[in-house]
This record gives structure tokens, sequence and C-alpha cells, in this order.
């Protein structure tokens, strides 16, 4: 319940907070922490992995959208597709979707018609 509580930015509308708190709150808890351990503090957690390090390396344009700009660190870090294009949005929560969802539509509808442009390359 405290990453829950501390995963939603100043945007966040209560009703989504409270969504949040009640579908975190109906689940069992042994299910969730093993969740939680196969994503990060297990020595072989997907979010750890070199293979998770080495993901952004794509040879498909990425829109990577993030709450902040050390999040967005991994899809820069790797050789970028010439049409991929990291945002970083400060002070929104985890869950972008729901702090802007607008602004995400209109960022990926922007996006998503630059990649129709003479020359850009998409694979």
């Amino acid at each position: 319940m405290r990453f829950v509580r501390g995963a939603f930015g100043p945007p966040t509308p209560p009703e989504v907070r409270e969504r949040h708190e009640r579908l975190m709150a109906a689940m069992d808890p042994g299910v969730l922490a093993r969740c939680r351990d196969g994503l990060y503090p297990a020595p072989d957690a997907f979010g750890a992995r070199a293979a998770a390090r080495a993901y952004p390396a794509r040879r498909r344009p990425v829109l990577g959208v993030y709450s902040t700009r050390a999040t967005g660190g991994r899809e820069r870090a790797g050789p970028p597709h010439p049409c991929s294009r990291v945002e970083a949005w400060q002070r929104c929560g985890h869950h972008l979707h729901e702090d802007r969802g607008d602004a995400l539509v209109a960022s990926v509808e922007e996006w998503t018609a630059g990649l129709d442009e003479p020359g850009r390359p998409l694979a």
C-alpha cells in the first residue's frame, strides 16, 4: 500500500488514487510479495538483469514517456532508433496515462504522425 500511495503525482484525481488503493487492498499479499521480488530484489529479477538493461537496444522506433528524466535513462542508454523519442513529464506519478491522459494521447498522435514522414526509416 505504501508503494501505491507513493505512485501518484499532484495531477492524479482522487478517484484514481482510491481505485488503485482498493485494487491493491483486494490482492493476495503473498502473490504481491512474489511479484515484487521477481521484478526487483531477487538476484535474477527482471528489473536487475543484464538482459533488461539491454532491452532498449531496439530496431523499431519507441516513444518512451516517463515521470522523471532519470527513469527514462535506460531508454536513452541504448542505441536509439532515429525515430525514437523519450519524454519526461515532471510532477506526474507512476500512472502517467491517468495523470495526463489527454496529453499522452496528443503526444502519441503527434509522434506517430511523424513516423510517416518521407525518409524516416522504420526498420
